[in-house]
């Protein structure tokens, strides 16, 4: 589930997801279930150039590493030449 929205302090649109995943032998029966939430806050998006800033939360105790930050910069360049 993803869902898109503004948050009110920053005045910026906000992404939102929530994925699970089911671990299983041969299909039977579920053993054990992550969870996965991520919120992503765009800064600048426009014709060129956007820039993103957010976390990801893994809900499973076993993890190392329970949450991370997603950083993502994209630029187009006018003349690639």
């Amino acid at each position: 589930m993803i869902k898109i929205e503004s948050v009110l302090h920053f005045n910026k649109p906000f992404i939102s997801g929530v994925s699970v995943i089911v671990e299983s032998d041969h299909f039977i029966e579920p053993q054990k279930l992550i969870g996965l939430l991520t919120g992503i806050l765009i800064f600048q998006k426009d014709s060129n150039t956007r820039y993103t800033l957010g976390i990801a939360i893994i809900a499973d105790h076993s993890t190392r590493i329970p949450a991370f930050p997603i950083i993502s910069y994209w630029h187009r360049f006018n003349d690639p030449r």
